[in-house]
C-alpha cells in the first residue's frame, strides 16, 4: 500500500464514523416517527371518519382505547431513545440511581 493510499484510507475514516452516527440517528428517529404513527394513526382516522360520516359511531371502549393507545406513544419513546442512544441510556441510569436515594 502506498503512502498515498494509506493517507486516503485514513482521511475517509472521519466520515465513515460520522455517517455511521447519521445513519444510527436516522433509524432513531424513523422508530420514534414509526411509532407516532402507529400510535396517533388509528385515532386520527377514527376521528376523521366519524365526524364526515353522520351515520357512523364507535363505541366509547373503541374511543378511549384508541385514546390511549395514543398517550401510549409517551411511554414509547423513552424506551426508544434509551436502548439506541448511548448518552441517554447512560443520562437515565444516573437518574435512576439518583432517585433510588430519595
Amino acid at each position: 500500500e502506498s503512502s498515498s493510499e494509506s493517507r486516503r484510507s485514513h482521511l475517509y475514516q472521519g466520515p465513515r464514523i460520522s455517517g455511521s452516527r447519521e445513519r444510527k440517528a436516522a433509524s432513531t428517529l424513523g422508530l420514534i416517527i414509526g411509532a407516532f404513527v402507529i400510535c396517533w394513526l388509528p385515532f386520527f382516522v377514527k376521528e376523521v371518519i366519524v365526524n364526515t360520516c353522520s351515520s357512523c359511531s364507535t363505541s366509547m371502549e373503541m374511543a378511549d382505547f384508541l385514546t390511549w393507545l395514543g398517550y401510549l406513544n409517551s411511554l414509547i419513546n423513552p424506551l426508544i431513545y434509551t436502548i439506541f442512544n448511548e448518552d441517554f441510556k447512560k443520562a437515565f441510569r444516573r437518574l435512576v440511581r439518583c432517585s433510588h436515594y430519595l
